[in-house]
Parts: C-alpha cells; sequence; structure tokens
C-alpha cells in the first residue's frame, strides 16, 4: 500500500527542510554558459535543472523511439534535417511556400530536442560523477524514496492526467538511468556532431550568416530567411550548464 496523503498527526512531527535537503549546493555549483541560461541555473537552483534536464532527456528518449525503423538495430536516429525543404538552397529561382517554411521549422526543432536530451545527459552524468555527491545523496537515504514515489506515479497511470510530467517515470530506477547514460556516451557524441552538422547545413543553405548589405538584399527576396534564422540561433537554449566545486562559506 502507498503511503496516505500528508496530513497533520499528533504522531507525526513537522518534517524539517534542512533534514532533507542533501549537502550537494555545498559541493558542487553550476558556471553558467551564456546569458541564454534558464532562470533555475542563474539563481543556482540544481535541483530546477535536474528537473529541467530530465524533462530534456525524456523528451529526447520519447522522439528517438518513435523514429526507430525496423531491421534497423541503430540505438539512435542520426537521419537530422532531411525533410524536402531542409534540401534546398537559396536562389533567386528557388522560391518557398509556407509549407516549405514550416518543415524548415520542424527539422530544427527535431535537432533541438536531440541536442537539448544530450547536453541533459552530460548534466547528469557530470553531476552524479562530481567528488562527494553520492555520498551526500546517501547521507540523506539515497534515491529510495524518489523511486518508490516514481514508481507510484508510473503504475498509478498518473501520466495520463499530467503528460507533462511523464519524465518522472525516468525515475524507477536510478542506477539503470545512470548506466544508460554512462554506456552510451560514445554514441551520443556522435549524435550530437550529427545533429550540429545538420544545423550547420541548413544554416549556410538558407544563408543565414550573409552580411548586413547582402542581408537586405536576401531578405527583400527571401524573407522567410529571418524566420529560419531565429529559429536556429534558438539552439543556444539547449544548452545546460556546467559545474566548478561550490565556493567555501567562511
Amino acid at each position: 500500500p502507498y503511503p496516505p496523503s500528508s496530513t497533520e498527526s499528533v504522531n507525526h512531527s513537522k518534517i524539517e527542510g534542512a533534514k532533507i535537503r542533501s549537502r550537494v549546493h555545498s559541493i558542487i555549483a553550476m558556471k553558467e554558459e551564456g546569458s541564454d541560461i534558464c532562470t533555475a541555473a542563474a539563481d543556482g537552483s540544481i535541483s530546477s535543472v535536474f528537473g529541467l534536464a530530465l524533462r530534456s532527456i525524456h523528451e529526447f528518449f520519447e522522439f528517438n523511439d518513435s523514429k526507430k525503423i525496423a531491421g534497423n538495430d541503430a540505438k539512435y536516429f542520426t537521419s537530422f534535417c532531411q525533410r524536402n525543404a531542409s534540401q534546398k538552397c537559396v536562389f533567386d529561382s528557388i522560391k518557398l511556400t509556407d509549407e516549405d517554411v514550416e518543415e524548415v521549422l520542424l527539422d530544427i526543432a527535431d535537432a533541438h530536442i536531440v541536442l537539448s536530451g544530450i547536453n541533459a545527459c552530460t548534466f547528469i552524468r557530470e553531476l552524479l560523477n562530481w567528488p562527494g555527491v553520492s555520498e551526500a545523496i546517501a547521507d540523506i537515504g539515497g534515491w529510495i524514496k524518489v523511486e518508490y514515489f516514481a514508481k507510484m506515479y508510473a503504475e498509478c497511470r498518473l501520466h495520463f492526467a499530467s503528460p507533462d510530467e511523464k519524465y518522472v517515470m525516468l525515475l524507477e530506477n536510478i542506477d539503470k538511468l545512470v548506466r544508460r547514460l554512462h554506456d552510451d556516451a560514445k554514441k551520443l557524441k556522435c549524435v550530437e556532431k550529427e545533429c550540429e552538422d545538420s544545423l550547420t547545413k541548413v544554416w549556410k543553405r538558407f544563408r543565414c550568416g550573409a552580411k548586413s548589405n547582402k542581408k537586405r538584399d536576401l531578405l527583400r527576396k527571401h524573407p522567410y530567411i529571418e524566420d529560419i534564422h531565429i529559429h536556429l540561433r534558438a539552439g543556444n537554449q539547449t544548452r545546460f550548464p556546467s559545474f566548478i566545486a561550490a565556493p567555501r562559506v567562511e
């Protein structure tokens, strides 16, 4: 049976936040990678960014599973930006329709799901590998309660009621998740390169890096390039912070 909902009881003392918080924040701190970093990272909330990373990983794994083809043993999908519109180049004789632009933007969005997921994998792998972090988690009881409630979430099929929290199911077996992040690290690095190379090709095909004077003429003939440019630049938001040792408190 699962624990009852939390209600006040004379038999249960109030839980103090300090007693359930690990020492991780005193061991490791996040290093901001750029101006596009999320608010949680800027505030130094590792637990919040951990949740965002899990969400990105789950979305990446779901996307990857949806692309699997029967008879293909490859664990990860690597054919990015392959829609017809994404393969076109900007010439005076070529005009993209609204449907073509939508195809290109879909390809970019798919690639960003992958990059965000891979960066999130690196974030969690490095976090849990940092000296002292595993011990700090073990000091407050490890992952037992987290796994317990993650299994409850899955068994009660709560993802139908709260689909935005489906990533919680990744926490059913922490060891299994961590093992996958370690075992697939090299593969994911290759997938990341394929993904970035594909986005670079799209950038070049649509001349998103054109100099100001040429860009004005280009946008006059092909105004959709601005949308493609903006969506490609949004890739900065797929990054997760790296780590440094937490400053000592005197």
